[in-house]
């Protein structure tokens, strides 16, 4: 199950890759269908193939020899990644566990979306922000839980909104993302996952500017730590918490 679980992420990621590049452009998501960006062939089912077709046309268009970006078998890859290891994780025996599962796979989803799309357009669009509220919302109804999850969307929201108002360092759409990630978190998790993106976007953002990726001068986008720490909290936030919390007798 764990091997057909991968596969569905694959596919799955192949349709968050347009996604990524449809929705900050205001576009259709159903039409016109796949096509190259540069020669607008339209795509055959050899061309969408996920990885594969990649590795079999040697990253290239086969229609007009344009270059393919990485980003879209990387993104295949580690959708299906994700989504076995969601299903290894919460190893769901029951509906309300497959509902969960497939829940936290549509949340993975916009994760990995809002890191591509914020780090190439910084921007995160409300479409993505909304998604995770709605799912959020189901979450608390399966598990009949609500009073952590609202005190996470105000605690969070309201202290990512209170940087943006201070420093200008954030914009709207991290406000809100928090403010939704509060919601499906709870208050604990949640304030871990604000912590870590912070401790990341420190981190990684020394790395950019130390690797010359990114200059002094540039915009280092915040979403794609939200993500990554988001992504994170999936698996981990509980262990680390439960470790935190034993170690400090708390």
């Amino acid at each position: 199950m764990v091997v057909l679980t991968g596969i569905i992420g694959l596919i799955w990621g192949s349709f968050l890759n347009v996604v990524a590049y449809r929705i900050p452009r205001q576009e259709s998501l159903l039409f016109p269908p796949s096509h190259c960006p540069n020669c607008d062939h339209r795509l055959g089912p050899i061309d969408l193939v996920p990885v594969l077709s990649f590795l079999f046309m040697k990253g290239k268009c086969r229609h007009c020899g344009q270059a393919i970006s990485w980003q879209y078998p990387i993104v295949e890859s580690l959708t299906g990644l994700g989504f076995a290891f969601i299903w290894m994780s919460l190893s769901p025996i029951n509906t309300i566990d497959l509902a969960l599962v497939v829940l936290h796979w549509l949340f993975f989803s916009l994760l990995l979306v809002i890191f591509i799309v914020d780090y190439k357009e910084m921007i995160i669009p409300d479409e993505f922000n909304i998604g995770i509220g709605v799912l959020a919302i189901i979450k608390m109804i399966l598990l009949q839980s609500y009073q952590q999850e609202l005190l996470g969307f105000a605690v969070c929201g309201a202290t990512i909104l209170l940087i943006v108002i201070l420093t200008n360092g954030m914009g709207m759409g991290d406000a809100k993302m928090f403010a939704v990630l509060g919601l499906w978190f709870g208050f604990k998790n949640g304030i871990f996952t604000l912590f870590l993106s912070i401790v990341l976007g420190a981190v990684l953002s020394v790395v950019l500017l130390a690797t010359k990726i990114k200059s002094k001068k540039d915009r280092i986008p915040f979403g794609p730590f939200i993500s990554l720490a988001s992504t994170i909290s999936i698996f981990f936030a509980e262990p680390i918490l439960a470790w935190y919390f034993q170690l400090f007798n708390f």
